[in-house]
């Protein structure tokens, strides 16, 4: 069985010089989970959920360094997630995950 994603046109597309190489396929996947990772990231924090859900976590009992640590690996995984099922990849979904924890958990 074959798989598809949202961008599996890619590996159909002909340039003048040729097919497009698995290397530069990788590649583009990579840039679009990226984008998509980084995207939602910035817009959950923006919005102003992940200072919420910190507060929400504090509430509960948590302190302000774990409510921050788990609100950052929450939005890591909505946004691997999402870069997964829009790209059909596994290893750059891994690394939006890393990316995003450590820029909304670095500053803590």
């Amino acid at each position: 069985m074959r798989r598809t994603s949202l961008i599996g046109f890619a590996s159909r597309i002909r340039t003048s010089f040729g097919p497009i190489s698995a290397r530069s396929r990788f590649a583009v996947r990579g840039l679009i989970a990226l984008g998509i990772g980084g995207v939602i990231a910035l817009a959950l924090d923006r919005s102003g959920w992940l200072a919420g859900a910190v507060s929400t976590l504090q509430d509960m009992g948590f302190d302000p360094d774990r409510a921050r640590l788990i609100a950052s690996l929450t939005v890591a995984t909505v946004g691997a997630s999402c870069a997964a099922l829009a790209t059909g990849g596994r290893a750059m979904p891994i690394v939006v995950a890393v990316a995003t924890t450590a820029g909304l958990f670095g500053r803590t």
